[in-house]
């Protein structure tokens, strides 16, 4: 066998150890890409839902808008751009608010911007548009958050309501959202909220929420508080 023979011999050797190397390595990582990419193009997804978009006027020229939203798609979570535009009565847009978020599969969500500036004007409707949604399997079930306790606190004529949560699940939760809120004949009175950084598995945390414009007109309205967490190891 001459030199050359050898040579060529010895090269293809190495390119296919190399090449069955890399493909032990990289090939089920690409093809679980792959698989997360195609998810979109492989299930009818039903578009997530606006139940309804509401406003509060909290003085000094800002308004905090809360909005409800439903993702029917069971096991699959929707990240998600949206829009909101305030209208006046006379139909200019004098207010445009842009943000990301998302939902998960089959909940129900409530999406809030807080203290938005609209000038002097009076403010007729808020309009919401979501764009741009992408569904990405969950890998497990949801965080599940309780509220445990919450009331009522007046310190010095401002209001807080004060709460513990608890994360009933073994693995830790971040970007933890509290939202409480006051409907009175499905008018919005009264929209806060409060975000804690993270709550190991099993664990409970105090929160407090600052209430712009709590009085006594709304005492006695109850308050709904809605609490949203990101997973480790959930569909992030």
């Amino acid at each position: 066998m001459n030199r050359f023979l050898k040579q060529f011999i010895y090269f293809s050797f190495f390119c296919f150890v190399l090449f069955l190397f890399f493909g032990i390595i990289f090939f089920p990582k690409f093809r679980a890409f792959r698989a997360r990419e195609n998810v979109s193009s492989t299930v009818q997804f039903e578009p997530i839902e606006v139940n309804w978009v509401k406003f509060v006027n909290i003085g000094n020229n800002k308004i905090t808008i809360l909005s409800s939203l439903i993702n029917p798609n069971l096991g699959f979570t929707g990240k998600f751009q949206y829009h909101f535009d305030v209208y006046s009565p006379y139909g200019n847009v004098i207010a445009k608010i842009n943000g990301t978020s998302f939902i998960y599969g089959g909940q129900k969500k409530y999406l809030m911007e807080p203290a938005i500036k609209i000038g002097n004007e009076d403010v007729d409707r808020v309009n919401l548009l979501i764009k741009n949604i992408s569904f990405t399997k969950e890998k497990k079930s949801i965080p599940h958050l309780k509220i445990i306790s919450n009331q009522v606190e007046n310190r010095n004529g401002k209001f807080y309501l004060r709460g513990q949560v608890k994360n009933e699940d073994n693995l830790p939760v971040s970007n933890i959202k509290i939202i409480a809120f006051l409907l009175d004949n499905n008018y919005l009175k009264l929209a806060s909220s409060t975000y804690i950084e993270q709550l190991e598995g099993k664990k409970t945390v105090n929160f407090e929420i600052y209430l712009p414009n709590f009085n006594s007109s709304i005492n006695q309205l109850p308050f709904k508080i809605w609490v949203e967490a990101e997973g480790k190891n959930y569909a992030f």
